[in-house]
């Protein structure tokens, strides 16, 4: 419909690719602006629900790009995202 290409629609198949896509989501600006250019990346779209009470938007999965960019990106490590959280995990 908006005649773009998509980087990552939904597919798990390449892990690498949601990996490096993960990684991005996961990064500082700096970063992540870096590796968004090296994929030719002009948009990012990500759906929030929370508004509209729709709790599977890209918010609810972006721990599972994270577990998923760690097999291409073995310092990314889920962990990392709940002890400095204001989520209460602090402890697992």
């Amino acid at each position: 419909m908006s005649n773009r290409t998509t980087i990552v629609d939904n597919n798990t198949w390449n892990f690498t690719h949601i990996g490096t896509v993960g990684k991005i989501m996961s990064s500082d600006e700096d970063e992540a602006w870096k590796m968004s250019r090296d994929l030719d990346v002009d948009y990012v779209l990500c759906s929030f629900g929370g508004y509209s009470g729709m709790y599977v938007d890209d918010w609810a999965k972006w721990l599972c790009m994270i577990r998923i960019g760690h097999d291409a990106y073995p310092d990314l490590k889920e962990f990392d995202y709940y002890k400095n959280s204001n989520w209460g995990l602090a402890d697992w």
